[in-house]
């Protein structure tokens, strides 16, 4: 597809859906506002692979202009960075997690071979064997909140009204 077969066309004719996604309507308000739209957005593609765009949409004379972007390959790096990032977290954590867990489970260990030994110890090491268990189970749980992954709550923006809202908020000296 070239440039020009886009150009003075309507969009619900060659973008499916896009009257029931609701964008139709979000580009029909940039037109009646002159207020411009930013969001990315996932192609889904029989023709092409699925890809990943950011899209600009403008006011332009009596028209819309629009912006395409393809981010597949920078968001595909993106993601490949946080994972990255996440698996060295991990290995740090569970490295202090491992040697934090040693001392508890050796004091255990050794309390349990003393009670073989010597049975009526039960009683004396039973208190230290049970605060031992749970700071171990206390440290365990503390690392699966750390670890857990919440995916964020990503929202679409009108990058048009954010900026405008900074400008309106910014505090611009006298001169």
């Amino acid at each position: 597809s070239k440039r020009e077969d886009f150009i003075g066309r309507n969009m619900a004719d060659y973008v499916p859906n896009i009257k029931e996604s609701g964008r139709y309507d979000e580009y029909l308000e940039v037109m009646k506002t002159g207020e411009s739209l930013f969001f990315e957005s996932e192609i889904i593609s029989e023709i092409f692979d699925n890809i990943r765009v950011n899209i600009i949409a403008f006011k332009m004379g009596d028209g819309l202009g629009r912006i395409t972007r393809n981010i597949t390959v920078q968001k595909d790096m993106e993601e490949r960075l946080r994972d990255a990032e996440r698996m060295v977290t991990a290995g740090k954590i569970a490295s202090m997690v491992g040697h934090d867990l040693r001392g508890p489970l050796s004091l255990i260990k050794n309390s349990l071979h003393l009670i073989e030994r010597e049975p009526e110890m039960l009683d004396t090491l039973k208190p230290s064997i049970f605060r031992s268990v749970d700071y171990a189970l206390d440290m365990l749980e503390k690392f699966r909140l750390t670890t857990r992954s919440d995916e964020p709550n990503l929202l679409e923006t009108n990058l048009g009204s954010l900026v405008q809202r900074a400008v309106d908020e910014a505090q611009i000296p006298d001169e």
